[in-house]
């Protein structure tokens, strides 16, 4: 294993703060506002320096070596704790504090000394601050004196919503035993105005959080109906585009029946009086192409000029001419068609001509 050099990262700072250390060069003297001394700390200006602005400036504007400096307002215990977390980091030596007048100095401290963090951890532990029937007045103590302060604002709030609670759950008569012990006339006064107050205010809050509530309730109720509004509406849309589909649908089959019913009279028309030139089925034949041979009596016309061999002679027939179809000629391999400007000639290739029945 690598042994290991000591470094200042290994020491303990709490052993500056033993009494028999004699490195410090600063000595708070705690005092009452009657300049009664309470007590005094020693500490080291160096370390404190590092962690408030405000001590580093008051230490620079001093004079070199060891200083006295005299503090008036906090409680002793609560200078005392500050300086040993500051030295330590141990939270349990400020969660450990019973008195809510403590917590309150160190606020004021850390506020008046620009400790970072220092005010969010004193509120962490006043939120846990446990309220019961032997503090319980002492608290309502705290608030009085406090409330009107501004930096102790959130304090004092956090207080009374755990007063708040404390008093549902517990008989009116047992702290109001409490308030008759006291000699305090004007606390009773304040403390019966406050807890009135505060009832009101808890009821109030109550019947907003219901108004809240049942405000929610209607909007979900509103949400709901919104969403299948917007699903209905996405349902309409749908069957309105099934609707157009359908209806081109509809027209198309009237279109197409539209379409057959001529087709229909025509061919009824046509079978009244079928051409007698093309005999077709249905319908005429006029100008479609011809399949195989025609029958004689046939009248047929060239689709364009078109030529065809016969005895190796090339027949030549004009788009223009037209002609009908006549006998078969024995052993010569097509019928002869009487062509109305090219005359009379034999035809055994029928490709490119068609039906002339108008």
């Amino acid at each position: 294993m690598k042994s290991k050099m000591i470094n200042i990262k290994d020491y303990d700072f709490q052993d500056l703060l033993d009494p028999a250390s004699n490195l410090n060069d600063v000595e708070f003297k705690i005092v009452d506002e009657n300049s009664q001394e309470l007590g005094t700390v020693r500490s080291h200006k160096f370390l404190l320096s590092l962690l408030s602005p405000v001590l580093k400036k008051m230490f620079m504007s001093r004079e070199k070596g060891s200083i006295v400096v005299e503090i008036t307002g906090p409680s002793f215990i609560s200078f005392q704790t500050l300086i040993q977390f500051l030295y330590t980091g141990d939270e349990s030596v400020i969660t450990d504090i019973s008195c809510i007048d403590d917590l309150f100095d160190l606020y004021c401290l850390g506020d008046k000394y620009e400790l970072c963090g220092s005010r969010n951890l004193i509120k962490e532990v006043v939120s846990s601050f446990k309220i019961n029937q032997e503090n319980f007045i002492h608290i309502l103590k705290g608030i009085k004196k406090h409330e009107n302060t501004f930096l102790f604002e959130d304090l004092c709030d956090i207080l009374r919503v755990k007063v708040q609670d404390f008093l549902v759950c517990s008989s009116p008569e047992s702290y109001q035993e409490d308030l008759k012990e006291s000699e305090d006339t004007d606390f009773c006064f304040w403390v019966k105005n406050r807890i009135q107050k505060w009832s009101r205010s808890s009821s109030e809050i109550q019947s907003v959080e219901e108004q809240r509530s049942q405000f929610e309730d209607i909007k979900k109720q509103f949400d709901d109906v919104k969403k299948q509004s917007e699903d209905t509406k996405l349902q309409l849309e749908d069957t309105k585009i099934q609707f157009e589909d359908s209806k081109t649908q509809l027209e198309n089959s009237k279109a197409e029946i539209s379409e057959l019913e001529k087709k229909l009279a025509k061919m009824v028309e046509y079978a009244k009086d079928p051409c007698k030139n093309c005999k077709g089925p249905t319908v005429c034949l006029d100008g479609q192409v011809l399949h195989g041979t025609p029958g004689y009596g046939t009248m047929i016309r060239p689709d364009e000029d078109t030529s065809y061999m016969f005895n190796e002679d090339e027949v030549n027939v004009d788009a223009d001419d037209f002609g009908t179809v006549g006998t078969l000629r024995w052993g010569a391999g097509g019928p002869v068609v009487n062509w109305n400007k090219l005359g009379s000639r034999i035809c055994d290739d029928f490709t490119g001509f068609v039906y002339k029945c108008k």
